[in-house]
């Protein structure tokens, strides 16, 4: 699924890690879906956030926005995540407002609510649906990942967080590092919808 000609740009890229802040322009008339899952740890760690846009209209479906973690910040605060949050459902346009979702499960539920609550506040009025991910979910998303792999459905420049975080990920996943897996099983059960 890697493809290195994919005409998008690493905006952050870490030595250890490799790209963490992928983004590619939208193409004209193309819808995404959007799954962001909010936390306050560092990377590579557990509860590092992700947000990631899925292109859907495009055969086959590609991943054109990465955004995982704050390697310089030391704060322990939600805003680099709800930056990045705010910047795709802004610059990817969705069918619907329930193609943008976001992780409310585990540790960091209620996390994103408290979020944007916070953007109602100040104006805002950013689309979000919460998903709590149980095994079922997670296994069913697993299945149908390997399925649109299988097929060449779905590309993504190399992201090594993310691929690392897909191909180490089992249950139970409790004390796994898998955030960014679980935004793209995320993408892909909305998908499949």
């Amino acid at each position: 699924a890697v493809r290195h000609d994919l005409g998008g740009q690493v905006v952050q890229e870490h030595r250890a890690y490799g790209a963490v802040h992928y983004a590619k322009p939208p193409a004209p008339g193309h819808y995404h879906i959007i799954a962001g899952d909010p936390g306050k740890g560092r990377l590579p760690n557990r509860n590092a956030w992700c947000v990631v846009a899925l292109d859907i209209t495009a055969s086959p479906a590609e991943i054109v926005f990465f955004q995982m973690g704050n390697l310089g910040a030391r704060s322990k605060t939600y805003k680099p995540y709800l930056d990045a949050y705010r910047h795709a459902v802004k610059t990817y346009p969705v069918v619907s407002p329930a193609d943008v979702i976001y992780d409310n499960g585990g540790q960091q539920s209620g996390m994103h609510e408290v979020i944007l609550a916070e953007l109602r506040e100040n104006g805002e009025d950013p689309l979000g649906n919460p998903q709590d991910f149980s095994n079922d979910m997670k296994h069913t998303s697993v299945n149908w990942l390997i399925n649109l792999l299988r097929k060449g459905q779905l590309v993504m420049p190399e992201l090594r967080l993310l691929i690392r975080q897909v191909t180490n990920w089992t249950l139970p996943d409790k004390k796994l590092a898998q955030d960014a897996a679980m935004t793209l099983f995320m993408l892909v059960y909305r998908a499949y919808y």
